[in-house]
C-alpha cells in the first residue's frame, strides 16, 4: 500500500511540476461540461435515436419548430419528412429528410447553433404537432418596432447589431483612454 501511494505521488508531483502540467480550474471544468452537454450528449443522442428508429422500422420523423428560426430554418421546421428519398404515402407527399432539413451538415438541422430537434413520426398513427396555420404563426411579422412589424428572427438581428454597434463604442472609448495615458478596466 505505502509503496503505490509513494509511487503515485511521484507520478502526481512529476506532473506538477512538469511545464506541461496545467492546474484545473473552475472555469476549465465548466468549459469540459458546456462541450460535453451542448455538443457530445446532443451528438450521441441523436446517434441512439437513429438508432433506436431503425429498430421500430420507423422511416418518418416530425422535426421541432420554434419562433425566431433563422429564415432557412423556418421553411422545414414543424414538418414530417421520409428518411430514405421522398415519398408518397396515403396521398400526401414527404419530402427526404436530409435533403429537405440539411440534417448532417452545419448550417442545417442540429448544425451551428441549430436548436430544432426531430423524433419519430407513423403517418396514420402519430399526429403532427404543428399545424400549417400554427407554423404560419411562428414566423408572422407581429412585433412591433419602429413604425414596422418584424419577425422574431428580424428582431434578434436587429438586437444583436446594437450591441456589435455598442462593443464597438466601447472599444472605441478603451483605445482613447489607453492613448491618454489613462488606466483601461
Amino acid at each position: 500500500g505505502g509503496r503505490c501511494l509513494a509511487i503515485r505521488e511521484k507520478q502526481c508531483y512529476t506532473e506538477r511540476t512538469s511545464p506541461r502540467y496545467r492546474k484545473i480550474t473552475a472555469q476549465s471544468i465548466q468549459r469540459m461540461q458546456i462541450l460535453h452537454r451542448g455538443i457530445f450528449m446532443p451528438a450521441f443522442d441523436r446517434i441512439l435515436q437513429l438508432a433506436r428508429m431503425e429498430e421500430m422500422d420507423c422511416e418518418f420523423v416530425e422535426v421541432t419548430a420554434h419562433e425566431g428560426a433563422r429564415p432557412t430554418h423556418a421553411v422545414w421546421q414543424g414538418r414530417v419528412y421520409h428518411r430514405g428519398g421522398a415519398v408518397v404515402q396515403d396521398g400526401e407527399r414527404y419530402e427526404d429528410f436530409e435533403t429537405a432539413t440539411g440534417y448532417g451538415t452545419g448550417p442545417g438541422l442540429c448544425g451551428w447553433n441549430c436548436r430544432h430537434n426531430f423524433y419519430p413520426f407513423y403517418p396514420g398513427i402519430s399526429v403532427r404537432n404543428y399545424t400549417d396555420e400554427r407554423l404560419a404563426e411562428l414566423d408572422a411579422r407581429n412585433i412591433p418596432y419602429g413604425g414596422g412589424l418584424y419577425t422574431r428572427y428580424e428582431i434578434t438581428q436587429m438586437q444583436r447589431a446594437q450591441e456589435q454597434r455598442v462593443r464597438g463604442q466601447q472599444l472605441l472609448v478603451e483605445v482613447d483612454n489607453a492613448d491618454n495615458g489613462e488606466n483601461v478596466e
